[in-house]
């Protein structure tokens, strides 16, 4: 009797020892694919949120993956599961395809087209989708913050996949397309990381993730920029890679034939800021950006701006001259308090080319003087409190003889906002208006009761921009006059079009220019400052207040073929695209 106890003993314990090991390896599954057969090494492996929260700003994690949050949101899973929808090119749904999440099996959609799964694989880890044309895997097509994903198939044939096991990438001159020899490039495998050098014709072999999956890879080269591509086992072409040069011009400021010691600061031609790293006496930037990318040097009370392009050895800043400023309001009395901005065109002592500066949020002190460029033409601009702006153009002559000013009451537009009929506090009211070529642009925030006075603007059209949280824009016009009316305002609901690009091997495109157009109606209102839309390093942008409707958006990069998603709906809805390579 004590033997069988003792043995019964035995065989549970044992039991429970399986049942944990068992427990182990699924749980090892979920994270480490393939670790389990008939699981892992198909699917897609990695998670993501799309989703603009502040759970997206996080580390990404060895995949390149952004990291999900923590804690999911009180209200996930949606009880109904995920809805999941494929659609043709023409935007009509496809009932000819299966979801697979790497679990061993496959599910199959309705009868409309659509599947509504409550697959816990597919909620966290993502998914692939199997049609005619061939298979989608979306390596970071998750988004734990949304109910329904919609896959746009491609108008462009699928090219053949197959899982190599291994990419190769050929490194190559971004301008010359002659091969770099000895790139260093680095990418995680396995969870380490791994690393390789281009050989004599520029070519690098890869070994990415078991399963198949896309590997985001950094590549290193002497007097070249950084660059970070990614690489898939699923291509079967020799991917090239161009990495661009890093120009280096002299950045040597002088005035009185002392070293600006103000320093300068580096712009691309869109005004952003580079960060690409620069010495204390030189600029560096890609050759991309030689001719458009400038640097703006603070001295003597001004600030100016030089293409990089006309950099020589040493640079000298122009003299500066103080004038007297005489500001006064219509009926004669001193204005005792103003702004000032200058813009000025300043030419070069090598050449006629010339760069722009100015002085910038100069206030205009208890001496009533400022500095400008001496013996130069520049445009001023002047702003008083509750006056209309001033600009009018000068030159700094020798002499005394103060700059007059006469500033008459400026214009505070009023109005008012309103959604389903009720006013929307804490609105955003901007509004621009034109003065002799220079753009006023103010800004103003609704109160309880919907209403804002925006300005000072002096007579004339003046441009009205309004959006409020969860609203989208509307735009007017009012003609800007003494005895004006309120501008009313009526904001529609307005929501997020999420999107995620990627080429057909699960790597993610980015800088793709979207376009969203509706279907019927009439174009989108595009806020100031007009942002070119673009998707970022992992293939993923969200576009914030879009009234609801129906929208075809439009998908362009260079190299591929142009798509065009159609039915696309705002709301909690994640699209997924695929541009198909040339």
């Amino acid at each position: 009797m004590a033997t069988r106890k003792r043995d019964r003993v035995k065989r549970t314990v044992l039991l429970l020892v399986a049942l944990c090991v068992l427990a182990f390896l699924l749980e090892l599954n979920r994270w480490l694919p393939g670790t389990w057969p008939g699981g892992g090494g198909g699917g897609i492996k990695t998670a993501g949120d799309l989703v603009k929260t502040p759970d997206t700003d996080k580390p990404e994690d060895d995949t390149g993956a952004v990291a999900p949050p923590k804690e999911p949101p009180a209200n996930w899973p949606p009880p109904e599961g995920i809805v999941v929808e494929v659609r043709g090119p023409n935007g009509s749904l496809e009932t000819e395809w299966r979801l697979g999440t790497g679990g061993g099996g496959e599910e199959k959609p309705d009868a409309a087209g659509r599947l509504r799964t409550g697959n816990a694989r597919a909620r966290e880890r993502g998914f692939r989708i199997g049609t005619k044309g061939g298979k989608l895997r979306h390596e970071h097509g998750v988004n734990a913050h949304v109910a329904a994903w919609s896959i746009h198939l491609p108008a462009a044939k699928l090219p053949t996949q197959r899982d190599g096991g291994r990419a190769g990438l050929r490194i190559i001159d971004a301008v010359t397309k002659t091969p770099i020899q000895g790139a260093r490039v680095e990418w995680q495998a396995r969870g380490r990381m791994q690393r390789a050098e281009s050989d004599a014709t520029g070519e690098v072999v890869v070994k990415p993730e078991y399963g198949g999956r896309a590997a985001r890879v950094t590549i290193h080269a002497d007097g070249y920029e950084t660059h970070k591509a990614w690489a898939s086992p699923r291509d079967t072409r020799l991917r090239e890679v161009a990495l661009e040069k890093i120009v280096r011009k002299p950045a040597r400021f002088l005035y009185n034939g002392e070293p600006v010691s103000a320093g300068f600061t580096l712009f691309d031609g869109g005004g952003r800021r580079l960060r690409i790293p620069q010495g204390k006496d030189e600029v560096r930037v890609p050759e991309s950006q030689v001719e458009s990318a400038w640097v703006e040097i603070r001295a003597t009370g001004m600030v100016f701006r030089m293409r990089v392009r006309d950099l020589k050895d040493e640079m000298t800043v122009p003299d500066g001259k103080l004038i007297d400023v005489d500001l006064k309001d219509v009926n004669g009395a001193a204005l005792s308090s103003a702004r000032i901005f200058a813009e000025v065109p300043v030419a070069n002592e090598g050449g006629p080319d010339r760069f722009e500066g100015g002085a910038r949020n100069q206030a205009l002190g208890s001496d009533r003087r400022l500095t400008v460029p001496e013996g130069r033409a520049f445009k001023l601009i002047v702003e008083a409190p509750g006056k209309a702006p001033i600009v009018r153009g000068f030159t700094a002559v020798d002499g005394n003889a103060p700059l007059e000013f006469v500033a008459e009451d400026g214009i505070m537009v009023p109005v008012r906002v309103a959604g389903e009929g009720k006013p929307l506090p804490g609105a955003r009211v901007v509004a621009r208006a034109s003065v002799q070529g220079v753009r006023i642009v103010r800004s103003a925030q609704t109160g309880r009761d919907g209403r804002a006075n925006v300005g000072p603007f002096g007579r004339g059209p003046v441009e009205i921009f309004v959006t409020a949280a969860g609203r989208a824009w509307s735009a007017n016009v009012a003609e800007a006059g003494p005895a004006m009316g309120t501008v009313e305002m009526k904001l529609e609901a307005g929501f997020p079009v999420h999107l995620v690009v990627e080429d057909p091997y699960g790597v993610p495109l980015r800088g793709v220019d979207v376009e969203v157009t509706p279907v019927k109606g009439p174009p989108l209102v595009s806020p100031p400052p007009p942002v070119k839309s673009r998707t970022n390093v992992g293939g993923r942008l969200t576009i914030e207040h879009i009234p609801n409707g129906l929208y075809s958006v439009r998908l362009t990069l260079d190299g591929h073929h142009t798509e065009v998603l159609r039915s696309v709906q705002p709301g909690a809805v994640t699209y997924f695209a695929t541009l198909v390579p040339k």
